[in-house]
């Protein structure tokens, strides 16, 4: 199992229903082909984490990379023995829209910037506060 994890500078800038389409459609499409994850969004920015069997995980991510909307990618990878976010194909958290905010990031955080260690921090306090799909 796979967890791989990106940033990227969405470009253009994405309105929210640009978001929620995407969603949806990356929702199906990751149920079908066994992918979970999160997509974490502030400022024009996107920070998500796949989890899947790694050849199916890195297809989709080869995919994303070639997507022109995506710019500056910056990847880290992390191998784990369980999925974080295994009834979700597609959890979403808004940073800038969200009241609550994650642990100690700032709304506005660059999230091209975070480290390793704050974005599974992050992901774990979401997925704790996550409700069922």
């Amino acid at each position: 199992m796979l967890q791989l994890t990106y940033s990227s500078l969405a470009m253009p800038r994405f309105s929210q229903v640009e978001i929620a389409s995407m969603l949806s459609k990356s929702r199906k499409e990751n149920a079908r082909r066994g992918i979970t994850g999160i997509l974490f969004y502030s400022r024009n920015r996107f920070l998500q984490l796949l989890e899947g069997e790694s050849t199916v995980a890195l297809e989709l991510f080869k995919k994303i990379r070639r997507d022109p909307r995506h710019h500056e990618i910056r990847v880290l990878e992390f191998q784990f023995p369980h999925r974080m976010f295994a009834n979700w194909a597609m959890a979403f958290h808004d940073l800038t829209l969200n009241g609550e905010r994650c642990i100690k990031v700032d709304p506005g955080v660059d999230l091209h910037l975070i480290d390793q260690p704050t974005i599974l921090e992050m992901c774990a306090f979401v997925s704790e506060r996550l409700l069922e799909p």
